[in-house]
C-alpha cells in the first residue's frame, strides 16, 4: 500500500492508501476509485484538488536523473495538460518537487523543488482523472487514475 495525501481545495487535504489492486476514496464532496502503478521509485504524492500544484516524491536513497520526463495529467473530456523537465533535472533522494500550475494562487519558482508550469492556468480536475510520470523513453514510471 502506498499512502497519498490529496488536498481538497481551500487548503484542506485528506490522506488515504491505496494499492496498485486499487481502492476508494471520498474527498471534495465525491467518492473516487483509485488505482496506481509504479516501475520505480517515483511517485505523485499530492495532487492539489483546485488545480493548483502536483508533487513528485522520490522515495530512493538516490537522486533520479528526470532530464526530459513528462508529467501528464490526462481528465476524461479535455486535453491533457503535459509538464517537461529540463534536460538536467535531478530529483534528489527522499525529495519532493512541486509543479505549479502557471496561475495557481501561492505559486513559486524555486527551482529544484518548485518549479512552475507557465504554459497552463490550472492542472485541471474532473470526474476520471489519470496522472502519470513518463521517462526520457517514454515509457510510464508511475499512473495513477481516479474515478468518481
Amino acid at each position: 500500500k502506498q499512502w497519498y495525501q490529496r488536498g481538497v481545495g481551500g487548503g484542506a487535504s485528506v490522506a488515504f492508501s491505496a494499492s496498485a489492486s486499487g481502492g476508494r476514496v471520498s474527498f471534495g464532496g465525491q467518492n473516487y476509485s483509485t488505482e496506481s502503478s509504479s516501475s520505480g521509485s517515483l511517485s505523485i504524492s499530492e495532487s492539489d484538488g483546485g488545480g493548483n500544484y502536483i508533487k513528485i516524491y522520490n522515495d530512493s536513497g538516490s537522486a533520479v536523473g528526470m532530464g526530459n520526463y513528462k508529467l501528464r495529467r490526462s481528465i476524461r473530456g479535455l486535453a491533457d495538460a503535459e509538464y517537461t523537465f529540463s534536460p538536467n533535472y535531478k530529483l534528489g533522494p527522499r525529495k519532493t518537487v512541486t509543479i505549479w500550475a502557471g496561475r495557481a494562487e501561492g505559486r513559486r519558482n524555486d527551482p529544484p523543488f518548485q518549479l512552475v508550469h507557465s504554459r497552463i492556468d490550472s492542472w485541471e480536475h474532473g470526474n476520471d482523472i489519470s496522472n502519470i510520470i513518463i521517462d526520457d523513453r517514454g515509457n510510464e514510471v508511475y499512473r495513477e487514475r481516479f474515478v468518481c
